[in-house]
């Protein structure tokens, strides 16, 4: 039998530090992906992880905007024989500015890692959890999209269409034994 594993995208920052030390202590072996460059992340594995908690980690650099990319990081990891049973769609970026001054470029990448990136990591990620009968996937949206603060509106769109997606793609797995759930935190400080 394939042993379960946890996939989070924005594996290296504050809260994607947290989740896999936490995972790797429940005895869960966790697949990091983050933007940055393998040197980046062996780097950050050194720094961050005890040895322990090292041993139980694979990382990989992943731009969740590029479907293409994920769909091969998905083939990649059932090649290797892992099977990943949990997918925590953490990555998530900001952009601010007033209404008349925020450009394309911002509001299309923020729109790109929070939303896109949830869509193409569980579009290639949850066939296999309907398929093995089980799966968790966790989409990390914000207060923000209840709140919406001021200079804001394209993270708060953003963070809405992550409850949005969520909520519907929860409807369509639930009878696999797939759950799908959203979290909404406020402003974290790292």
């Amino acid at each position: 039998m394939t042993q379960k594993h946890a996939l989070i995208t924005g594996a290296i920052g504050g809260l994607g530090t947290a989740m896999t030390k936490r995972l790797v202590a429940a005895g869960i072996p966790v697949i990091g992906c983050d933007p940055k460059t393998p040197d980046e992340l062996e780097q950050w594995r050194q720094s961050a992880l005890t040895s322990e908690e090292a041993a139980n980690v694979t990382l990989f650099p992943l731009d969740v905007t590029k479907d293409e990319h994920v769909d091969a990081l998905a083939v990649e990891i059932a090649e290797r024989g892992m099977q990943v049973s949990y997918l925590i769609n953490n990555a998530g970026i900001q952009g601010y500015g007033k209404p008349w001054e925020l450009d394309t470029k911002t509001h299309d990448r923020v729109i790109k890692v929070n939303i896109n990136g949830a869509f193409f990591c569980t579009r290639a990620f949850s066939k296999a959890m309907v398929d093995a009968g089980f799966g968790r996937i966790v989409n990390f949206a914000s207060l923000a999209a209840y709140h919406p603060p001021s200079g804001q509106a394209c993270y708060a769109a953003a963070k809405a269409g992550v409850l949005g997606y969520t909520h519907s793609v929860a409807l369509d797995l639930a009878k696999y034994n797939v759950t799908v759930n959203a979290i909404a935190p406020g402003l974290i400080m790292h």
